[in-house]
């Protein structure tokens, strides 16, 4: 499979669907995963939390 960049992002740097698609071929994890997005969902909502109850959280991240 040949993988080309859909963009018009003129960076050097390729984007975010052309970074996923190449590591679909390379049979590694995406430069942003759900991993990642889960652990910052989770990080969010406990600096919410210990912002709304002024008391100091434990962060419980998602194991995936």
């Amino acid at each position: 499979m040949t993988i080309r960049s859909l963009s018009t992002h003129h960076s050097k740097k390729p984007c975010n669907r052309t970074e996923f698609l190449a590591s679909l071929q390379e049979g590694r994890e995406a430069e942003t995963s759900g991993r990642d997005y889960l652990k910052t969902q989770a990080l969010v909502h406990y600096a919410k939390l210990a912002s709304e109850t002024n008391q100091t959280q434990v962060i419980k991240v998602p194991t995936l």
